[in-house]
């Protein structure tokens, strides 16, 4: 069998790069350019590809990082395509889902022949996958439906709808009770500080409509604080009230665990729910909080993390998480999914 390694040396005006890869190595990695982070992406690349990469680039970088960036990723495309060869045989394709603080991101590679990187992408014609398209763009007075994310000024937004959209849905920021109250289903990406949260909402005139939303039947997800906002208050923000819908204050972690918890920590899933249909018991998802809401009757699932708490609740239509469903890989996908299609 050929063995599958290649060495490449780019030089131009601004870099000066060595490299050579193993692609039946074993996660060997010998890596510097100069920049830090780039340095750290190359590694994990090799670690978890279990290829042995040696690169070293010099350049100038007291005026601009993106020539060495640049040249790095040519030659390390070049290192690839030519320890593959001719491509004999091989019909290999992947693809990995990762959340990330901002981003969900979906790589797949073809390594059969096609040159592309596919990723996430609002536009169905650019997705590797087969999959529903997002729903034509439609003025609110032609009575399409309109799946609203409750834009308070400082929610999760962006990453929410990133996520909807990879889904076949589109989804507009709502940040008035007009729009609020023509939606058909609510999201709620709540982030940042209980009190400034409830404040915002009031002040931009969507408080009150928000509650009567929730009593009226429409489908409602709240994402993080937006399951917070459900509880009757929260000790980080004692003098401002809650929406109430769940007994109980929202409480800070106390104990031997760092505060946040931030990462990846197991669902114990406590009974049957339309909200986490199809997800596999002991699976992980993705936190990023300060505080959590304590365990009632409604709650579907609970997480430890030296306290257990509400990691998702459901009460008919209206349901919540404490996790991050748009950086929460497959399992967060099929929580959206499942509320999409509700």
């Amino acid at each position: 069998m050929r063995k599958r390694c290649a060495r490449v040396q780019r030089k131009t005006m601004e870099t000066d790069i060595r490299a050579r890869l193993d692609l039946d190595g074993r996660g060997r990695y010998s890596v510097s350019t100069g920049v830090r982070f780039l340095d750290h992406m190359l590694e994990l690349f090799a670690r978890h590809g279990g290829f042995d990469l040696e690169l070293t680039a010099r350049g100038d970088l007291d005026v601009d990082q993106h020539h060495t960036v640049e040249d790095v990723g040519i030659v390390l495309g070049q290192l690839v395509r030519e320890a593959l060869g001719d491509k004999k045989g091989i019909n290999r394709a992947g693809y990995f889902v990762m959340p990330m603080d901002e981003t969900l991101a979906l790589a797949a590679i073809d390594l059969s022949g096609r040159a592309y990187l596919q990723s996430v992408c609002a536009r169905p014609a650019l997705c590797l996958f087969a999959r529903r398209a997002p729903e034509a763009s439609a003025a609110l007075h032609q009575g399409t439906s309109m799946i609203a994310l409750l834009d308070y000024g400082a929610g999760n937004v962006g990453s929410v709808m990133k996520a909807v959209n990879y889904l076949g849905h589109a989804a507009q920021p709502v940040d008035s009770s007009e729009l609020l109250d023509r939606a058909t289903k609510i999201i709620f990406p709540g982030q940042g500080h209980f009190g400034q949260m409830m404040t915002a909402l009031d002040k931009r005139g969507l408080l009150n409509p928000l509650k009567k939303i929730l009593s009226s039947g429409k489908p409602f997800l709240g994402i993080c604080l937006g399951l917070q906002a459900l509880y009757e208050g929260s000790e980080e923000a004692p003098e401002v009230s809650g929406l109430g819908l769940l007994a109980g204050r929202v409480k800070r972690f106390e104990g031997i665990f760092k505060v946040p918890h931030v990462g990846w920590s197991q669902l114990e899933i406590h009974r049957d729910s339309r909200l986490l249909a199809g997800v596999p018991p002991e699976s992980f998802v993705y936190y990023c909080h300060s505080y959590y809401g304590p365990v009632t009757n409604q709650t579907a699932a609970v997480t430890d993390y030296g306290q257990r708490f509400a990691a998702a609740v459901e009460m008919d239509s209206v349901w919540a998480v404490q996790f991050h469903p748009e950086k929460s890989s497959e399992v967060g996908l099929r929580v959206l999914r499942n509320f999409l299609d509700f």
